[in-house]
């Protein structure tokens, strides 16, 4: 059963994400690819709370941009 989800995994995420970008997370995993689907997943999670960040950064220096250029 658990062969079968992984095959039913790998031609999933190799269509969804396409096979060049899934053969990283499968390396990674040793080949596993709902192992390889949960390392994309989290992958996503973290880049999705450093845009946070980064968005918080940018309107910090748009603001600091404004602040400058009108105090000359």
């Amino acid at each position: 059963m658990a062969e079968e989800m992984t095959t039913g995994t790998r031609e999933w995420a190799g269509l969804w994400l396409s096979e060049e970008r899934l053969a990283p997370y499968l390396e990674a995993c040793g080949g596993d690819a709902d192992r390889a689907v949960e390392l994309h997943e989290w992958n996503i999670s973290l880049a999705q709370v450093l845009m946070r960040d980064v968005a918080h950064l940018e309107v910090a220096m748009r603001n600091a941009y404004v602040f400058v250029s009108t105090a000359n």
